[in-house]
């Protein structure tokens, strides 16, 4: 027998949660979106996440899978409305399927290739990294 996802089965949002929810996380893509920019504008002393989840990479490669795992299975969780632990089972069933179907098609870190995950970032002024990725000085 095939194992199934479970979709989760939520009762229907009452007005005041539904405001209430677009509220809350309405905020908080602004924020992250302030964030982003700022740090991709380097107006900030911060770096963007994807920047950040590179370094991270780059420096700890075990963490690789985990974060490339945690994403599928939010990507599923939200667009298939599955559970959580579902979800979070397939996300990481599917990066250690797509690490081992990739293998010899991406690039890696053996010396023929640059391996995204640890080429160096370009940075802001001041920081040795060179150009910004808008051009900035």
């Amino acid at each position: 027998m095939k194992p199934r996802l479970r979709l989760s089965t939520l009762p229907p949002f009452r007005a005041l949660q539904r405001w209430t929810s677009y509220l809350v996380w309405g905020a908080w893509l602004a924020a992250f979106l302030f964030w982003e920019l700022t740090g991709t504008l380097r107006f900030t002393p911060w770096r963007t996440l994807s920047e950040t989840a590179w370094d991270v990479e780059a420096r700890h490669p075990e963490t690789r899978g985990l974060l490339q795992g945690f994403l599928l299975g939010l990507v599923v969780h939200i667009r298939y409305r599955t559970t959580l632990e579902s979800s979070f089972r397939l996300g990481m069933a599917l990066q250690a399927n797509f690490d081992e179907s990739l293998k010899g098609v991406m690039p890696s870190a053996d010396g023929d290739s640059v391996d995204p995950a640890t080429r160096p970032l370009s940075g802001g002024a001041g920081d040795g990294g060179g150009p910004s990725p808008l051009g900035q000085p």
